[in-house]
């Protein structure tokens, strides 16, 4: 087996832009959360219709990763980025303009039409400047502006300050991306001429790629639906819940950093049974642990362990996926991309119907046995994608 080329080292300028997109690309996604009683009351809507503003994000974020596979194949992943970066920013300040909850319904609709090409455009190019260490750090950073967008929404909910003005923030992030965005490679795009349907028929029949579908799922989308119910795991009722948010904080803290240690060990050559497979069975273990006893100081330990084994795969899985499908990038890391918002928007509701019939213990118990599986689909003799000897 050949080794593969060793990823190019991205200058402090390069790194630093990426980092700034990151931002740019996560903070949206965390502004929604600790709005929902402003939202509702000015509204006069439910709880419900408010969490529909999330759901409405992540369904049209899922169905159109793979349509924004061909424009960013063609014109350049960052070219096409910019131009959703600007989409987002636009429909930010409309939501946070917004006269009544149809608008805001609207606008969350048509940021998620632009995060998605935001998105794939933004890691693609992260793993072309920067291999799976910048891809990796990409993804964590990510993870950490949702978070920060979710902490400071709650420090103005608590101040009395508007929900609009998390919004503002997220549209000026958009918009700065616009302009300080780093640019494409020379040669990055036009790699084929294939259109997105084309791209989208290429890679769905390969696999290999949907093994990859199945453990990006487990990882990314299990981090996603502990973070919505781990503080009523942890602490039901009105018990302890800064410590059990706290419990939350440090699984998304340490996926984060865990994401960019990961593309590291990636880029070195580290084992892929070892960084994908191998912690996601350890993240299997702490949660199936979890699920038997959320005691809460036990919940700091397993929170670490949980945060570890479903972030470090991360670069290693968009690396498997280039790999795999070399000559339709994009699409492969879209259609492995989309499947963790798939994920969140089908198995979210069922966590919440497994707490309403009193099994919270179904959740951690039931993300473990479909992580374990994930990770033994995947236990393979050589890395994915990599050439036969």
């Amino acid at each position: 087996m050949t080794a593969p080329d060793p990823p190019p080292r991205p200058s402090r300028r390069v790194v630093a832009e990426y980092v700034y997109i990151a931002i740019a690309n996560g903070y949206t996604f965390g502004v929604v959360g600790p709005a929902t009683a402003q939202i509702a009351g000015e509204f006069g809507v439910s709880l419900a219709a408010v969490g529909l503003l999330a759901t409405a994000l992540y369904l049209v974020h899922a169905a159109t990763q793979l349509p924004a596979a061909g424009p960013i194949q063609r014109h350049g992943s960052m070219r096409v980025a910019r131009a959703a970066f600007a989409v987002v920013g636009i429909a930010n300040v409309a939501a946070a303009l917004s006269p009544s909850y149809a608008v805001l319904l609207l606008s969350r609709l048509v940021v998620g039409a632009g995060t998605a090409p935001s998105f794939v455009g933004s890691l693609n190019a992260a793993r072309q400047a920067g291999g799976a260490a910048l891809a990796g750090l990409f993804g964590g950073l990510t993870l950490l502006a949702s978070g920060s967008a979710i902490v400071l929404g709650s420090q103005f909910a608590d101040a009395g300050i508007s929900w609009r003005w998390n919004f503002a923030i997220a549209a000026l992030l958009a918009f700065g991306a616009v302009v300080i965005g780093p640019r494409d490679l020379p040669g990055a795009a036009a790699r084929t001429a294939a259109s997105s349907l084309e791209q989208v028929r290429a890679v769905v029949r390969v696999p290999a790629l949907w093994r990859l579908v199945l453990l990006y799922a487990a990882t990314f989308g299990s981090n996603f639906v502990l973070s919505v119910w781990v503080v009523e795991f942890v602490a039901p009722g009105r018990s302890a819940k800064e410590l059990a948010g706290l419990v939350g904080f440090t699984i998304l803290g340490a996926s984060a950093g865990f994401r960019w240690w990961g593309g590291v060990l990636s880029d070195r050559g580290a084992s892929w049974n070892l960084i994908a497979p191998g912690a996601t069975l350890v993240a299997a273990a702490a949660m199936a642990v979890f699920a038997v006893s959320p005691w809460l100081p036990l919940a700091f330990a397993l929170a670490v362990l949980i945060g570890f084994g479903l972030a470090l795969p991360f670069g290693a899985i968009f690396t498997a996926s280039f790999r795999t499908v070399p000559e339709h990038p994009a699409a492969g890391i879209a259609l492995v991309n989309m499947s963790a918002a798939v994920f969140a928007v089908v198995v979210a509701p069922l966590a919440g119907l497994a707490f309403d019939q009193r099994h919270p213990w179904l959740v951690p118990a039931g993300l473990a046995a479909f992580a374990a599986v994930a990770a033994l689909a995947n236990l393979r003799r050589r890395p994915p994608g990599a050439p036969a000897r």
